[in-house]
């Protein structure tokens, strides 16, 4: 490895030692390329020239003024890559240190004698092509019908049509298209245009294809990076579409008729109309079928001859299901509706194959169905109920809207569940609707359990919506075992409003003072002797609070509220004797409160309670304890006192008397012992009081006239202080 520029040779200086030393440097020159570490300083235009500095060597071609790369030798692999390759270096555009090419194919290598190399590409252009004309401009035809011998190697692949293309292993921008076929189809006329057709017509027994289509992921890193489709077919329509466009389109087809115009003795049958062919413990598909962004149908399949086995066959071990269905938002997850009739089943199972929904199984044993392995009725079988409305259950559709599946009972027929226990027993009917993971739903009314029941205009009949009816024939344990006939239980987890109960009834005929009776509630409590003990209640309404919630209030016990234009002649009315009272307030206010009664109005009334029209036996239309008193604006200004006497008390800008205190004579001092002349004096001016007090008091209660405010009608002077 040298580089030496052999100089100029005078014959008449240059001596056979020296001459032999020029003539060896410089093949050794010669022979190492001109290898160095830089540009040889004799070089000359179109000079080839090894920089050997480093690993891979760069191979250089000197074209007068710069250097050009032509390659790379990697002197550790031996491996030489021309430049566009990749190769090795790091001074190599593309450089890739973990890939090395071959020109190896997975059917065997290809032939690469080249019969003629273009490098400059073909360009055909065929101006005299007729209507008839059944040749192209190019056309390539390899016969092999005279060769004797079996063929080359076998795996070898021999090729009529051979096209390879190499891009180098760095960046690389461009689309390369290893074949590329444009057809301007600018006919309207009756023809078909194809822009690739390929045919194999198979004479023989040996194996076939139209066209096969590989990609192979050569890098073996087990990485995720980049698309690798063994086929794309783009089929791009404008707008709404067309309707016989299709992206692929298998057709079969009786050959023998094609080509010959008479049809097969039988029917012909290609075997499968797509494939989907993994290799067994090497490689498989993760999805065997994927559509996405689709209108209609992911999958339609229509047998027009009427007798196919089945549309869809599933074979094969599955570790997760046949069949997985992950929709974001669909109607059905399967749907028969538009089917027309199943001559024995829409959906057909074995004997041991159950129906999952959730964490629970709907299945089958003999003639009885199977919930959880409990059986719940179909067959009429041991241990089934049975159901009877008519021969066959129909079920329907409400409305014609399918999320509203329901079991229709023909005329005179009754659908009955009847459940038996011999010991605790849960629930007979569980209808479970979870809303959890639902969204959306404003303003939209739905109904776990909905009921309804429409009257023809000349039915007279006595329906009701709903009858619960409970027998209760258990012994009481201390009251810990009361039966329920109906209960309604909501926890509210949110702000938004929620209702108990809800009960509506319109009245439609709009005809005033109807005596047909139209009542929201009625409760009839059916009673069996006396109640010692309050215990028998018509309605109780219980106000209570969690256990993490501060101290609460339930806003109003009874509520009654109007719309616009509508009122109640009675608020409240008791129609029936009444043992003890008809309204009863036995509890205390709440210490919070901030108003104290027992009846409280806020309203506009003309009065706010009348006693007129009332007949009290005793003469009582109102009854207060001893120590209770009479408040005007929350003023206390009427009690009563000892001796049955109420008392007026208050301010003295409301109607009193002038000193206060109670008329009670026992109020005088009970010593009369008159000391002296003020001492009498200042008891006949207590006793001056006292009458004073008595004669204001019985003005005010009307048995005297005069105002007790007035002195002027007084009938004395007030007394002094």
């Amino acid at each position: 490895m040298a580089q030496f520029g052999l100089p100029v040779i005078n014959p008449s200086v240059k001596d056979g030692e020296g001459l032999a030393y020029d003539l060896n440097a410089w093949a050794q020159a010669i022979h190492s390329g001109h290898s160095g570490g830089s540009r040889p300083s004799y070089i000359t235009g179109g000079m080839t020239w090894v920089k050997n500095s480093s690993n891979p060597w760069q191979i250089y071609i000197f074209d007068g003024t710069d250097d050009a790369l032509t390659g790379t030798l990697d002197i550790t692999t031996n491996t030489y890559t021309p430049v566009g390759g990749g190769g090795g270096g790091t001074g190599v555009p593309g450089y890739v240190t973990d890939l090395s090419y071959s020109y190896t194919y997975g059917l065997g290598n290809m032939p690469t004698t080249n019969l003629l190399k273009i490098t400059g590409g073909i360009t055909a252009v065929d101006n005299t092509a007729e209507a008839n004309e059944v040749e192209g401009p190019g056309v390539f035809v390899k016969d092999m019908r005279a060769s004797t011998v079996a063929g080359s190697t076998g795996g070898s692949v021999n090729s009529c049509l051979f096209s390879h293309t190499v891009t180098r292993n760095g960046l690389q921008n461009s689309y390369e298209w290893n074949g590329l076929f444009i057809l301007d189809m600018l006919s309207s006329g009756p023809g078909e245009h194809c822009a690739s057709y390929s045919q194999a017509n198979a004479y023989g027994t040996s194996a076939t294809w139209g066209a096969v289509n590989q990609v192979d992921d050569m890098r073996y890193d087990q990485s995720d990076n980049g698309l690798l489709w063994g086929l794309e077919v783009d089929c791009f329509v404008s707008g709404s579409g067309k309707t016989n466009s299709a992206g692929i389109v298998v057709v079969a087809g009786d050959s023998k008729k094609v080509f010959t115009g008479t049809a097969s003795a039988t029917t012909s049958v290609v075997d499968r109309g797509v494939a989907l062919v993994g290799n067994e413990g090497v490689c498989k598909f993760k999805t065997g079928f994927w559509a996405t962004n689709y209108i209609n149908e992911g999958l339609q399949l229509y047998d027009y001859s009427g007798v196919a086995t089945s549309n869809i066959t599933l074979q094969g071990s599955h570790t997760r299901a046949a069949i997985t269905s992950r929709f974001n938002t669909a109607p059905y997850g399967l749907d028969f509706t538009e089917s027309n009739t199943f001559t024995t089943a829409a959906i057909g199972l074995a004997g041991t194959h159950t129906i999952k929904f959730g964490a629970n199984t709907l299945g089958a044993s003999g003639t009885d169905l199977m919930w959880n392995g409990v059986p719940v009725g179909g067959g009429g079988g041991s241990g089934s109920s049975i159901v009877t409305p008519g021969s066959i259950a129909q079920f329907g559709s409400y409305l014609s809207d399918p999320n509203h599946a329901l079991l229709t009972i023909p005329a005179n027929k009754r659908l009955v569940f009847n459940k038996e226990a011999t010991s605790n027993d849960a629930r007979g009917i569980q209808i479970i609707k979870n809303l959890s993971a639902a969204t959306g739903g404003g303003g939209y009314t739905s109904h776990s359990l909905s009921m309804e029941l429409s009257t023809g205009a000349s039915y007279a009949g006595r329906e009701h919506v709903q009858d619960i009816i409970v027998t209760h024939n258990a012994p009481d344990v201390g009251g810990a075992n009361p039966v329920v006939a109906t209960s309604y239980s909501m926890t509210k987890n949110s702000t938004a409003g929620v209702y108990g109960t809800v009960t509506s009834l319109y009245d439609n005929t709009n005809v005033a003072d109807q005596n047909n009776i139209m009542q929201g509630v009625n409760i009839t409590l059916w009673s069996g002797g006396t109640d010692g003990f309050l215990a028998r209640n018509g309605l109780v309404i219980n106000s209570g609070k969690n256990v993490a919630g501060a101290t609460t209030y339930t806003g109003r016990g009874i509520f009654l509220s109007n719309g616009a234009g509508a009122g109640y002649s009675r608020g409240i009315e008791v129609g029936a004797p009444v043992v003890d009272s008809a309204f009863l307030f036995s509890g205390s206010i709440h210490s919070a409160a901030t108003e104290t009664a027992i009846i409280r109005s806020t309203g506009t009334a003309h009065k706010g309670i009348n006693f007129r029209n009332s007949s009290h036996s005793s003469g009582l239309a109102m009854d207060i304890a001893a120590n209770d008193a009479y408040a005007v604006n929350g003023t206390a200004v009427l009690k009563r006192q000892a001796g049955d006497w109420c008392k007026v008390i208050g301010s003295t800008s409301t109607y009193r008397n002038y000193f206060g205190g109670d008329f009670n004579l026992n109020n005088v001092n009970t010593s009369f012992v008159l000391a002296t002349t003020a001492d009498l004096q200042s008891h006949v001016m207590a006793l001056y009081r006292i009458l004073f007090t008595y004669i204001n008091d019985a003005r005010f209660h009307g048995q005297i006239g005069g105002n007790p405010n007035s002195t002027a009608n007084a009938s004395f002077q007030t007394p002094p202080t």
